[in-house]
């Protein structure tokens, strides 16, 4: 029987501190929580599903810049929006669905263009933005390599605190073939 009761108890807790976050779930051996009318512990109060739906998730407007720079001049940029609500995710995708054939006669299809895939999320009270851009392009083959296209790859991911109202460098990427540098910039909106 004392095994049982036990038993229950730490199914309880384990209970209570999967249902509750960590800074809601205090345990204090000299003050044992509620029980239940059997005698096992119940586990501690949450909070109810009305508080919870009470807190409205924050929204933004991500306004993304992707510049191509030549000795510190800006050669083009171009520009990307998003609506995001935090804790969710979202994706700007504009590609050319672009067939090879990886073997003879056997065909498939790679994506050209750009991705760019953002989140948010609530961490220590701070919305924390995490960003992965991919950027595809052709590239006009050289002498050394046939006809055949040269496919170039940039990517930039970073994550930043996020500051509204702000433009915020995500990153940079030199490209290795030239003098031209790839600047990859946010500003995030708060719209509610």
């Amino acid at each position: 029987m004392h095994k049982a009761r036990r038993s229950g108890l730490i199914l309880a807790l384990i209970l209570g501190a999967l249902t509750c976050s960590s800074g809601l779930l205090k345990l204090n051996a000299q003050q044992p929580g509620p029980k239940a009318p059997d005698g096992s512990a119940q586990p501690p109060d949450c909070g109810t599903a009305a508080q919870a739906s009470e807190r409205t998730p924050a929204a933004y407007r991500l306004d993304f810049s992707l510049s191509e720079m030549e000795d510190g001049k800006k050669l083009n940029s171009r520009q990307y929006s998003a609506d995001l609500n935090s804790p969710d995710s979202n994706e700007i995708k504009i590609a050319t669905r672009v067939p090879f054939e990886p073997r003879q006669g056997e065909f498939e299809y790679l994506d050209v263009g750009t991705t760019i895939d953002s989140t948010l999320r609530e961490r220590r009270g701070e919305t924390e933005l995490q960003v992965r851009s991919n950027v595809t392009s052709f590239r006009q083959p050289d002498a050394s390599h046939s006809s055949r296209p040269i496919l170039r790859e940039l990517k930039i991911n970073g994550s930043t605190i996020l500051v509204a109202g702000e433009p915020m460098l995500i990153g940079t990427a030199d490209d290795p073939d030239s003098n031209h540098q790839f600047q990859l910039q946010v500003t995030a909106t708060r719209l509610r």
